[in-house]
């Protein structure tokens, strides 16, 4: 199974969109559904990882302001590379083939030689 990857809204505080998983020093991505709540309809957690990230877009803006205890800017002056994979094509009661299609892409990811980094 190869998981499949759909654009997101609006990239990550400024991730980019053109690298790919090679070139980039870490990779977001959304998983929207995870193994689903007995009893529970998770529909509406579908919006969550495009919700993060819209909460998230003005602060793209401050991110050389913030100090992550490295005694200064996050990224510094480096030419660290965040790319947004994009969300993966769950399903909110597919519980089995979701946890499956999250494995399969933080592998792809990690043999990518990029660390996984997973909202939702």
């Amino acid at each position: 199974m190869r998981s499949r990857f759909v654009p997101a809204n609006m990239p990550f505080m400024g991730a980019r969109t053109e690298l790919s998983f090679e070139e980039a020093d870490a990779v977001i991505f959304g998983a929207p559904h995870g193994t689903p709540y007995k009893g529970i309809p998770n529909d509406a957690f579908g919006a969550a990882p495009d919700a993060l990230r819209g909460a998230l877009k003005d602060d793209f803006e401050l991110v050389e302001h913030w100090d992550f205890d490295l005694d200064g800017p996050l990224f510094a002056d480096t030419d660290f590379k965040l790319v947004d994979g994009g969300n993966l094509d769950t399903a909110p009661q597919d519980g089995g083939g979701n946890r499956a299609k999250i494995a399969e892409a933080t592998a792809r990811i990690v043999e990518s030689g990029a660390i996984p980094l997973m909202i939702g």
